[in-house]
């Protein structure tokens, strides 16, 4: 829903959408959420085809737990203290 509220509203003013005072929240945000939506695909097809292959939740919950945790944290800018 955040995107598409964005989207649109880029599209048709111009500018992001912001409720927040903070003017660089949102359009932050908005790039980090673009991501998630390839990414949540590929961890519904893979928890179907756990789920279909085993007959338990677990498997494909597990997997896609971890694939998103690495996603994240391989994602996740870091600096050196100096």
């Amino acid at each position: 829903m955040l995107l598409v509220l964005q989207y649109s509203t880029l599209w048709l003013t111009g500018k992001l959408f912001n409720p927040l005072p903070d003017p660089g929240f949102v359009p932050l945000s908005t790039i980090v959420a673009i991501q998630f939506v390839p990414l949540l695909a590929i961890c519904a097809v893979v928890a179907t085809f756990s789920w279909r292959r085993t007959g338990s939740s677990l498997p494909g919950a597990l997997i896609c737990g971890l694939f998103v945790t690495w996603y994240v944290v391989a994602g996740t800018a870091t600096q050196a203290a100096f």
